[in-house]
Protein backbone atom coordinates (compact mmCIF):
# COMPACT_ATOMS: atom_id res chain seq x y z
CA UNK A 1 0.00 0.00 0.00
CA UNK A 2 3.18 2.74 -0.28
CA UNK A 3 2.15 3.40 -3.62
CA UNK A 4 1.17 6.76 -1.88
CA UNK A 5 4.13 7.76 -0.83
CA UNK A 6 5.64 7.60 -4.55
CA UNK A 7 2.50 9.75 -5.23
CA UNK A 8 3.82 12.59 -2.23
CA UNK A 9 7.17 12.67 -3.04
CA UNK A 10 6.69 13.24 -6.99
CA UNK A 11 3.99 15.96 -5.99
CA UNK A 12 7.07 17.57 -3.67
CA UNK A 13 9.35 17.54 -5.87
CA UNK A 14 7.60 19.78 -8.12
CA UNK A 15 8.89 23.00 -5.36
CA UNK A 16 9.81 25.87 -7.30
CA UNK A 17 12.64 27.68 -6.13
CA UNK A 18 12.38 29.54 -2.37
CA UNK A 19 9.68 26.92 -2.00
CA UNK A 20 8.84 24.66 0.26
CA UNK A 21 6.43 22.11 -0.87
CA UNK A 22 4.92 19.49 1.50
CA UNK A 23 2.23 16.54 0.46
CA UNK A 24 0.37 14.66 2.84
CA UNK A 25 -1.38 12.00 1.70
CA UNK A 26 -3.79 9.28 4.01
CA UNK A 27 -6.45 6.48 2.66
CA UNK A 28 -8.52 4.00 4.72
CA UNK A 29 -11.29 1.26 4.71
CA UNK A 30 -13.82 0.97 7.20
CA UNK A 31 -16.29 -1.09 8.76
CA UNK A 32 -19.24 -0.04 11.07
CA UNK A 33 -21.77 -3.14 12.36
CA UNK A 34 -24.53 -2.28 14.61
CA UNK A 35 -26.94 -4.85 16.08
CA UNK A 36 -30.03 -4.03 18.28
CA UNK A 37 -31.88 -7.12 19.55
CA UNK A 38 -30.44 -9.76 17.01
CA UNK A 39 -30.56 -8.33 13.83
CA UNK A 40 -28.64 -5.91 11.84
CA UNK A 41 -29.71 -1.94 12.92
CA UNK A 42 -26.69 -0.35 10.59
CA UNK A 43 -24.01 -1.44 8.46
CA UNK A 44 -21.48 0.71 6.32
CA UNK A 45 -18.34 0.02 5.02
CA UNK A 46 -16.66 2.80 3.33
CA UNK A 47 -13.26 3.86 1.50
CA UNK A 48 -11.28 6.78 1.25
CA UNK A 49 -8.12 8.93 0.20
CA UNK A 50 -7.51 12.81 1.40
CA UNK A 51 -4.74 14.64 0.58
CA UNK A 52 -3.06 18.07 2.31
CA UNK A 53 -0.63 20.02 0.38
CA UNK A 54 1.18 22.73 2.46
CA UNK A 55 3.39 25.27 0.61
CA UNK A 56 5.86 28.05 2.37
CA UNK A 57 7.16 30.58 0.46
CA UNK A 58 8.54 33.43 2.08
CA UNK A 59 7.43 32.53 5.39
CA UNK A 60 3.88 32.63 3.83
CA UNK A 61 1.97 29.52 4.26
CA UNK A 62 -0.37 27.97 1.13
CA UNK A 63 -2.41 25.23 2.30
CA UNK A 64 -5.00 23.27 0.35
CA UNK A 65 -6.90 20.12 0.28
CA UNK A 66 -8.17 16.93 -2.01
CA UNK A 67 -10.63 14.35 -1.51
CA UNK A 68 -9.06 11.78 -3.74
CA UNK A 69 -5.69 10.89 -5.20
CA UNK A 70 -6.45 11.25 -8.90
CA UNK A 71 -3.72 13.12 -10.35
CA UNK A 72 -5.33 15.65 -12.01
CA UNK A 73 -6.92 16.55 -9.09
CA UNK A 74 -4.03 16.61 -6.92
CA UNK A 75 -2.21 18.84 -9.29
CA UNK A 76 -4.78 21.24 -9.01
CA UNK A 77 -4.56 21.20 -5.13
CA UNK A 78 -0.91 22.01 -5.74
CA UNK A 79 -1.86 25.21 -7.71
CA UNK A 80 -4.34 26.14 -5.02
CA UNK A 81 -1.96 25.59 -2.09
CA UNK A 82 0.41 27.84 -3.82
CA UNK A 83 -2.46 30.67 -4.79
CA UNK A 84 -3.41 30.57 -0.80
CA UNK A 85 0.14 30.94 0.01
CA UNK A 86 0.40 34.32 -1.93
CA UNK A 87 -2.02 35.74 0.38
CA UNK A 88 -0.96 34.87 3.32
CA UNK A 89 0.83 36.76 5.96
CA UNK A 90 4.44 35.68 6.65
CA UNK A 91 5.57 34.18 9.37
CA UNK A 92 9.35 33.81 10.76
CA UNK A 93 7.75 30.75 12.56
CA UNK A 94 6.78 29.45 9.48
CA UNK A 95 8.83 26.63 7.78
CA UNK A 96 8.59 22.91 7.29
CA UNK A 97 10.46 20.05 9.68
CA UNK A 98 13.79 18.89 9.05
CA UNK A 99 14.73 15.31 9.38
CA UNK A 100 16.75 15.71 13.15
CA UNK A 101 18.98 12.83 12.80
CA UNK A 102 16.54 11.17 15.97
CA UNK A 103 16.62 7.35 15.39
CA UNK A 104 13.33 6.24 14.18
CA UNK A 105 11.42 2.66 15.68
CA UNK A 106 9.79 0.02 13.73
CA UNK A 107 6.51 0.18 14.91
CA UNK A 108 4.08 -3.02 13.36
CA UNK A 109 0.74 -1.62 13.80
CA UNK A 110 -0.67 -3.55 11.54
CA UNK A 111 -2.28 -7.27 12.46
CA UNK A 112 -1.46 -9.43 9.88
CA UNK A 113 -4.81 -11.30 10.36
CA UNK A 114 -7.01 -8.34 9.63
CA UNK A 115 -8.31 -9.77 6.64
CA UNK A 116 -8.48 -12.77 7.34
CA UNK A 117 -12.18 -12.19 9.44
CA UNK A 118 -15.27 -12.24 7.03
CA UNK A 119 -18.36 -9.95 7.14
CA UNK A 120 -20.39 -12.80 8.52
CA UNK A 121 -17.81 -13.28 11.62
CA UNK A 122 -18.10 -9.78 12.46
CA UNK A 123 -21.87 -9.63 12.17
CA UNK A 124 -21.71 -12.78 14.39
CA UNK A 125 -19.32 -11.22 17.37
CA UNK A 126 -21.49 -8.09 17.61
CA UNK A 127 -24.95 -10.64 17.75
CA UNK A 128 -22.65 -12.45 20.34
CA UNK A 129 -21.96 -9.72 22.45
CA UNK A 130 -25.23 -8.35 23.21
CA UNK A 131 -26.45 -11.88 23.42
CA UNK A 132 -24.04 -12.34 26.25
CA UNK A 133 -25.64 -9.17 28.21
CA UNK A 134 -28.98 -10.33 28.00
CA UNK A 135 -27.51 -14.05 29.60
CA UNK A 136 -25.03 -12.41 32.10
CA UNK A 137 -27.67 -10.97 34.83
CA UNK A 138 -31.45 -11.27 34.37
CA UNK A 139 -31.40 -7.64 35.61
CA UNK A 140 -30.15 -6.35 32.23
CA UNK A 141 -33.03 -5.43 31.04
CA UNK A 142 -31.89 -4.12 27.19
CA UNK A 143 -28.82 -3.73 25.78
CA UNK A 144 -28.89 0.18 24.09
CA UNK A 145 -26.31 -0.83 21.50
CA UNK A 146 -23.35 -3.05 20.29
CA UNK A 147 -21.20 -2.17 17.08
CA UNK A 148 -18.03 -3.75 15.72
CA UNK A 149 -16.10 -1.06 13.91
CA UNK A 150 -12.50 -1.62 12.25
CA UNK A 151 -10.28 0.33 9.93
CA UNK A 152 -7.67 -0.29 8.01
CA UNK A 153 -5.28 3.20 7.59
CA UNK A 154 -2.14 4.70 5.93
CA UNK A 155 -0.36 7.99 6.11
CA UNK A 156 2.21 9.18 3.61
CA UNK A 157 4.07 12.60 4.34
CA UNK A 158 6.51 13.65 1.61
CA UNK A 159 8.49 17.19 1.47
CA UNK A 160 10.77 19.01 -0.17
CA UNK A 161 13.29 19.31 3.14
CA UNK A 162 13.67 15.65 3.23
CA UNK A 163 11.14 14.30 5.00
CA UNK A 164 9.84 10.80 3.29
CA UNK A 165 7.94 8.60 5.69
CA UNK A 166 4.97 5.74 5.45
CA UNK A 167 3.18 3.80 8.25
CA UNK A 168 0.10 1.10 7.52
CA UNK A 169 -2.00 0.80 10.92
CA UNK A 170 -5.37 -1.31 11.84
CA UNK A 171 -7.72 -1.18 14.15
CA UNK A 172 -10.54 -3.01 15.57
CA UNK A 173 -13.32 -2.36 18.22
CA UNK A 174 -16.38 -4.06 19.97
CA UNK A 175 -18.46 -1.82 22.32
CA UNK A 176 -21.47 -2.35 24.33
CA UNK A 177 -24.06 -0.22 26.52
CA UNK A 178 -26.41 -2.69 29.12
CA UNK A 179 -29.24 -1.20 30.66
CA UNK A 180 -30.21 -2.85 33.76
CA UNK A 181 -33.22 -2.31 36.31
CA UNK A 182 -35.09 -3.89 39.12
CA UNK A 183 -38.09 -1.85 39.23
CA UNK A 184 -36.27 1.45 39.99
CA UNK A 185 -34.17 3.86 38.05
CA UNK A 186 -32.66 2.00 34.93
CA UNK A 187 -28.89 2.52 35.25
CA UNK A 188 -26.55 2.29 31.85
CA UNK A 189 -22.83 0.48 31.84
CA UNK A 190 -20.58 1.25 29.16
CA UNK A 191 -17.75 -1.84 27.67
CA UNK A 192 -15.38 -2.08 25.12
CA UNK A 193 -12.67 -4.07 24.01
CA UNK A 194 -9.43 -3.08 21.42
CA UNK A 195 -6.95 -4.36 19.48
CA UNK A 196 -5.33 -4.42 16.13
CA UNK A 197 -7.51 -7.18 14.57
CA UNK A 198 -10.93 -8.75 15.67
CA UNK A 199 -8.93 -11.79 17.02
CA UNK A 200 -7.52 -9.27 19.41
CA UNK A 201 -11.29 -8.70 20.76
CA UNK A 202 -12.10 -10.44 23.84
CA UNK A 203 -16.37 -10.24 24.28
CA UNK A 204 -16.47 -11.42 27.43
CA UNK A 205 -14.57 -8.37 29.00
CA UNK A 206 -17.49 -6.22 27.29
CA UNK A 207 -19.83 -7.75 28.87
CA UNK A 208 -18.32 -8.52 32.38
CA UNK A 209 -17.75 -4.68 32.43
CA UNK A 210 -21.05 -2.96 30.90
CA UNK A 211 -22.66 -5.46 32.87
CA UNK A 212 -21.26 -5.27 36.31
CA UNK A 213 -21.21 -1.05 35.99
CA UNK A 214 -24.78 -1.22 35.41
CA UNK A 215 -25.92 -3.33 37.99
CA UNK A 216 -23.89 -1.74 40.25
CA UNK A 217 -25.20 1.40 40.10
CA UNK A 218 -28.98 0.11 40.71
CA UNK A 219 -30.42 1.86 43.77
CA UNK A 220 -28.24 4.72 43.04
CA UNK A 221 -28.92 8.18 45.29
CA UNK A 222 -27.97 11.41 45.72
CA UNK A 223 -24.66 11.42 48.31
CA UNK A 224 -24.81 14.15 50.86
CA UNK A 225 -22.49 16.43 50.06
CA UNK A 226 -19.47 17.34 51.66
CA UNK A 227 -15.55 17.12 51.19
CA UNK A 228 -14.06 13.27 49.99
CA UNK A 229 -11.27 11.32 48.81
CA UNK A 230 -12.33 10.25 44.89
CA UNK A 231 -10.62 7.72 43.42
CA UNK A 232 -10.83 7.95 39.30
CA UNK A 233 -11.53 4.63 37.22
CA UNK A 234 -8.59 4.05 34.67
CA UNK A 235 -11.26 5.43 32.40
CA UNK A 236 -11.81 8.51 33.85
CA UNK A 237 -8.28 9.04 34.93
CA UNK A 238 -7.58 8.49 31.06
CA UNK A 239 -10.18 11.43 30.48
CA UNK A 240 -7.90 13.54 33.10
CA UNK A 241 -4.77 12.92 32.00
CA UNK A 242 -6.12 13.81 28.28
CA UNK A 243 -7.20 17.60 29.76
CA UNK A 244 -3.96 17.78 31.09
CA UNK A 245 -2.36 16.60 27.72
CA UNK A 246 -4.03 19.71 25.22
CA UNK A 247 -3.28 21.64 28.38
CA UNK A 248 0.54 20.57 27.88
CA UNK A 249 0.95 22.12 24.43
CA UNK A 250 3.43 24.07 23.67
CA UNK A 251 0.80 26.48 21.68
CA UNK A 252 -1.41 26.75 24.68
CA UNK A 253 1.55 27.46 26.97
CA UNK A 254 3.20 30.36 24.64
CA UNK A 255 -0.50 31.81 24.70
CA UNK A 256 -1.41 31.77 27.85
CA UNK A 257 -4.36 29.37 27.43
CA UNK A 258 -2.88 26.86 29.77
CA UNK A 259 -2.85 26.35 33.55
CA UNK A 260 0.89 25.55 33.11
CA UNK A 261 1.72 29.03 31.15
CA UNK A 262 5.04 30.00 33.05
CA UNK A 263 5.47 27.53 35.11
CA UNK A 264 8.18 24.85 33.01
CA UNK A 265 10.81 23.80 36.00
CA UNK A 266 8.01 24.55 38.51
CA UNK A 267 6.72 21.95 40.63
CA UNK A 268 2.75 21.31 39.61
CA UNK A 269 1.72 18.05 40.58
CA UNK A 270 2.23 15.99 43.97
CA UNK A 271 5.79 13.73 44.31
CA UNK A 272 4.66 10.78 42.98
CA UNK A 273 3.18 12.16 39.64
CA UNK A 274 5.61 11.31 36.70
CA UNK A 275 3.57 11.90 32.99
CA UNK A 276 5.07 10.80 29.99
CA UNK A 277 4.39 10.56 26.19
CA UNK A 278 5.42 8.02 24.70
CA UNK A 279 4.09 6.99 21.10
CA UNK A 280 6.53 4.37 20.28
CA UNK A 281 4.84 2.13 22.82
CA UNK A 282 2.88 0.13 20.34
CA UNK A 283 0.33 -0.97 22.81
CA UNK A 284 -0.93 2.62 22.93
CA UNK A 285 -3.66 3.13 20.46
CA UNK A 286 -2.55 6.36 18.96
CA UNK A 287 1.11 4.88 18.77
CA UNK A 288 3.35 6.23 16.06
CA UNK A 289 6.80 6.26 14.54
CA UNK A 290 6.43 9.51 12.85
CA UNK A 291 4.44 12.39 14.22
CA UNK A 292 2.05 14.86 12.04
CA UNK A 293 5.29 16.24 10.48
CA UNK A 294 7.55 13.14 9.27
CA UNK A 295 9.74 13.46 12.42
CA UNK A 296 10.90 10.38 14.27
CA UNK A 297 8.46 10.09 17.15
CA UNK A 298 10.19 9.56 20.83
CA UNK A 299 9.45 9.43 24.73
CA UNK A 300 8.77 12.92 26.34
CA UNK A 301 8.77 13.24 30.39
CA UNK A 302 6.92 15.85 30.85
CA UNK A 303 6.12 15.58 34.32
CA UNK A 304 9.02 13.65 36.75
CA UNK A 305 8.55 13.87 40.43
CA UNK A 306 5.32 16.55 40.08
CA UNK A 307 8.32 19.37 38.20
CA UNK A 308 7.14 20.82 34.80
CA UNK A 309 9.95 19.53 32.86
CA UNK A 310 8.97 19.66 29.18
CA UNK A 311 6.40 20.31 26.93
CA UNK A 312 5.06 19.45 23.52
CA UNK A 313 6.63 20.77 20.63
CA UNK A 314 5.79 20.80 16.43
CA UNK A 315 7.94 23.03 13.97
CA UNK A 316 6.47 26.29 14.35
CA UNK A 317 6.35 26.31 18.28
CA UNK A 318 9.46 25.11 18.76
CA UNK A 319 10.97 27.79 16.02
CA UNK A 320 8.97 30.42 17.81
CA UNK A 321 10.58 29.69 20.91
CA UNK A 322 14.18 29.20 20.20
CA UNK A 323 14.77 25.50 20.20
CA UNK A 324 14.05 22.37 18.55
CA UNK A 325 10.61 19.78 17.80
CA UNK A 326 10.43 16.78 20.37
CA UNK A 327 7.78 15.58 17.61
CA UNK A 328 4.58 16.20 19.10
CA UNK A 329 2.85 17.44 15.85
CA UNK A 330 -0.35 16.09 15.47
CA UNK A 331 -2.69 16.12 12.55
CA UNK A 332 -4.59 14.34 9.50
CA UNK A 333 -4.23 14.47 5.68
CA UNK A 334 -7.35 17.51 5.88
CA UNK A 335 -5.48 19.58 8.81
CA UNK A 336 -2.20 21.57 9.56
CA UNK A 337 -0.02 20.33 12.68
CA UNK A 338 -0.38 21.30 15.64
CA UNK A 339 1.22 20.11 19.18
CA UNK A 340 -0.59 17.73 21.10
CA UNK A 341 -0.05 14.10 23.20
CA UNK A 342 -0.64 10.43 22.00
CA UNK A 343 0.39 8.34 24.26
CA UNK A 344 -0.10 10.08 27.34
CA UNK A 345 0.66 7.36 30.96
CA UNK A 346 1.72 7.73 34.25
CA UNK A 347 4.10 5.63 36.37
CA UNK A 348 2.19 2.84 37.78
CA UNK A 349 2.18 2.35 41.71
CA UNK A 350 2.56 -0.52 43.34
CA UNK A 351 -0.99 -1.19 44.75
CA UNK A 352 -4.01 -2.75 43.29
CA UNK A 353 -6.96 -0.69 43.50
CA UNK A 354 -8.46 -2.97 46.11
CA UNK A 355 -5.30 -1.94 47.90
CA UNK A 356 -6.33 1.70 47.32
CA UNK A 357 -9.98 1.23 48.69
CA UNK A 358 -8.58 -0.43 52.14
CA UNK A 359 -7.16 2.88 52.70
CA UNK A 360 -10.15 5.10 52.21
CA UNK A 361 -12.28 5.97 55.20
CA UNK A 362 -14.79 8.26 53.47
CA UNK A 363 -14.51 8.86 49.43
CA UNK A 364 -15.95 8.06 46.16
CA UNK A 365 -14.97 5.83 43.41
CA UNK A 366 -15.61 8.07 39.88
CA UNK A 367 -16.62 5.63 37.30
CA UNK A 368 -18.26 8.16 34.69
CA UNK A 369 -18.13 11.45 34.42
CA UNK A 370 -20.44 14.02 32.35
CA UNK A 371 -20.43 17.45 31.24
CA UNK A 372 -16.59 17.64 31.16
CA UNK A 373 -16.03 19.82 28.01
CA UNK A 374 -18.41 22.62 29.73
CA UNK A 375 -17.08 21.84 33.07
CA UNK A 376 -13.29 21.90 32.90
CA UNK A 377 -11.45 24.92 31.65
CA UNK A 378 -8.33 24.12 30.97
CA UNK A 379 -6.83 27.78 31.32
CA UNK A 380 -8.54 28.50 34.63
CA UNK A 381 -8.11 24.99 36.09
CA UNK A 382 -11.93 25.06 37.31
CA UNK A 383 -12.98 21.34 37.74
CA UNK A 384 -16.85 20.75 38.11
CA UNK A 385 -18.51 17.23 36.51
CA UNK A 386 -21.16 15.33 37.08
CA UNK A 387 -20.36 11.71 38.34
CA UNK A 388 -21.70 8.31 39.01
CA UNK A 389 -20.22 6.15 41.01
CA UNK A 390 -19.85 3.57 44.56
CA UNK A 391 -18.95 5.34 47.76
CA UNK A 392 -15.95 4.34 49.70
CA UNK A 393 -16.89 3.88 53.66
CA UNK A 394 -14.27 2.80 56.54
CA UNK A 395 -12.22 0.77 53.33
CA UNK A 396 -14.58 -0.41 51.60
CA UNK A 397 -17.15 -0.04 48.44
CA UNK A 398 -20.49 0.70 50.05
CA UNK A 399 -23.91 2.64 48.49
CA UNK A 400 -23.83 3.99 44.45
CA UNK A 401 -24.33 7.53 43.67
CA UNK A 402 -25.44 9.18 41.24
CA UNK A 403 -26.75 13.05 40.14
CA UNK A 404 -23.89 14.20 42.20
CA UNK A 405 -21.20 16.69 41.12
CA UNK A 406 -17.32 16.68 42.32
CA UNK A 407 -15.61 19.87 42.53
CA UNK A 408 -12.01 20.78 42.42
CA UNK A 409 -9.66 22.62 40.13
CA UNK A 410 -6.94 20.68 38.36
CA UNK A 411 -4.27 22.09 40.30
CA UNK A 412 -5.77 20.93 43.26
CA UNK A 413 -6.30 18.24 41.95
CA UNK A 414 -2.77 17.35 40.85
CA UNK A 415 -1.31 18.59 44.12
CA UNK A 416 -3.63 16.22 46.21
CA UNK A 417 -2.54 13.12 44.27
CA UNK A 418 -1.81 10.88 47.06
CA UNK A 419 -1.73 7.06 45.20
CA UNK A 420 -1.47 5.79 42.21
CA UNK A 421 -2.74 2.28 40.95
CA UNK A 422 -0.75 -0.69 39.99
CA UNK A 423 -3.89 -0.96 37.11
CA UNK A 424 -2.36 0.22 33.91
CA UNK A 425 -4.79 0.18 31.02
CA UNK A 426 -4.23 0.95 27.15
CA UNK A 427 -7.36 2.69 25.88
CA UNK A 428 -8.60 3.70 22.56
CA UNK A 429 -7.38 7.49 23.46
CA UNK A 430 -4.58 9.73 23.90
CA UNK A 431 -3.84 8.06 27.64
CA UNK A 432 -3.99 5.42 29.23
CA UNK A 433 -6.23 4.75 32.13
CA UNK A 434 -4.56 3.63 35.97
CA UNK A 435 -6.76 4.11 39.29
CA UNK A 436 -5.40 7.80 41.04
CA UNK A 437 -6.35 8.68 44.33
CA UNK A 438 -6.99 12.26 44.94
CA UNK A 439 -6.75 13.61 48.27
CA UNK A 440 -9.72 15.81 49.07
CA UNK A 441 -12.31 17.47 46.40
CA UNK A 442 -15.97 18.73 47.05
CA UNK A 443 -19.10 16.23 46.66
CA UNK A 444 -22.47 17.67 45.77
CA UNK A 445 -25.67 16.32 46.16
CA UNK A 446 -28.59 16.31 48.36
Amino acid sequence: MAEILDIARSLAANARDGEEVEVVIGRGVETEIRVYRGEIESLTQASSADAGIRIIVDHRVGFATAGSVDPEELARTLAKARENAGYALGDPANGLARPDGHPSCRLELASPSFGDASLEEKILLAKETERGLFARDRRVADVQHTAYADARTELAIASSTGIEVHQDRTTAYLVSEAVAGDGGAPQTGFGYSVGRALEDLDPEEVVGEAADLAIGLLGAKKPASGRVQALFAPRMAATLLSILGGALSASSVSRGRSIFAGRVGEQVAAACFDLADDPTDANFFRASAFDGEGLATRRNQLIAGGVLTELLFDSYNAREQGRSSNASALRGALSLPSPGPRALALRPGTRSPEEIVAGIDDGVLVQSMSGVHSGVNAVSGDFSVGIEGIRIANGALAEPIREATLSSSLQRILAGVIAIGSDLRYLPSAAAGVSLLIDEMSLGGS
